[in-house]
Parts: structure tokens; C-alpha cells; sequence
């Protein structure tokens, strides 16, 4: 149907491939945006987009996926959300490794919270653009206390006497 053509895709799984450690940068401790890693520090490449807030959490083993998509041939990306508080797009050999972030306030994360939007044109299968909406840019959270304080009382990094007082900040205005 596809007149011999290969069709592309996009791999959708929770959690990212083991082979995102070949995708990312050694660096020393201290260095922005980056994460222990073994014994040492880790962050994206220069010029990637995105956030690195916490060390990538593959399993602890390749079950040899990355190497069927390369021999596939066919991926242009995958893409995971495990890793709560990172956002980012790093190429591995030809294939993007895409990270979103959490987007719901219920389990761990930090203000980094969004939606990634992937977009496909289903005339050219061969590329996608994607970016993510952070949830304070939705909600102009940065001028609009009302979001701020829902965002402390639902978000499970803060303490019960943060939510508490949120919740009356709420209340009072």
C-alpha cells in the first residue's frame, strides 16, 4: 500500500531505553542542568532544548530494543515520560530519545510539569516537530496566584503545612 516505501515511526513506552546514557554528556559537578550518574555528573549535549532534572531511570539491563529499531530502520523516535522531571529530545545514532515531563500534580515532580505535543504530518512521515507546554505557561502561574496555590496544594513535593497554607491563601483571596 505504501509502494514498497518504508513508513516511519514513533515508539510510545513509559519508560526511556537504557542506551539514553550514550545520548548524554559527562561534565563536572556543579555544571547546570546536570545529574550524578556512577560516579560522576551528566548533562544534555550543547544545544538540546529541554530539562535535565534528575538522573534517566532505564532498567538496568538492554533487552536490546534501541538495536531493533536501528536494524528496524524505521524509528524516528521514541518517546517516554518515566522520568518525571525531564523534558528533552538528545539523537542517538539517528534516533531521537524523547523525554516529557509529568503533566498531572498526583505523583513526584517540580515546577517543570507540561504537555508534549508531538506533531505529525501524515504527507511526509519522515520528520515530526514537538514541544512541550509548560503548565505555568498555560496558566500564567508566574502573575496568577490562583494556579500557584493549586499547584502547591496538588503537588506532592510539598509539605502538608506548604498545602495548608496555600489552601487558606486560596481561601482568604
Amino acid at each position: 500500500e505504501n509502494g514498497g516505501e518504508t513508513v516511519n515511526s514513533v515508539v510510545f513506552q513509559h519508560i526511556i531505553v537504557p542506551n539514553i546514557f550514550d545520548a548524554l554528556v559527562a561534565c563536572e559537578e556543579g555544571t547546570p542542568e546536570s545529574v550524578p550518574h556512577g560516579n560522576g555528573f551528566i548533562t544534555l549535549p550543547e544545544g538540546v532544548e529541554g530539562h535535565l532534572h534528575e538522573t534517566p531511570c532505564p532498567p538496568n539491563y538492554s533487552n536490546r530494543q534501541f538495536e531493533a529499531f536501528l536494524q528496524q530502520g524505521d524509528v524516528l523516535a521514541t518517546v517516554s515520560g518515566h522520568d518525571h522531571k525531564n523534558d528533552f529530545v538528545v539523537n542517538n545514532q539517528g534516533i531521537d530519545l524523547v523525554n516529557t515531563p509529568g503533566v498531572g500534580f498526583s505523583s513526584y515532580g517540580d515546577i517543570n510539569r507540561g504537555a508534549r505535543i508531538i506533531d505529525l504530518d501524515v504527507n511526509d512521515l519522515s520528520t515530526y516537530e514537538t514541544e512541550v507546554i509548560d503548565w505555568v505557561d498555560f496558566y500564567d502561574a508566574e502573575n496568577n496566584s490562583t494556579a500557584m496555590y493549586t499547584f502547591i496544594i496538588h503537588g506532592s513535593e510539598y509539605s502538608f503545612g506548604e498545602k495548608l497554607l496555600a489552601f487558606v491563601k486560596l481561601v482568604v483571596e
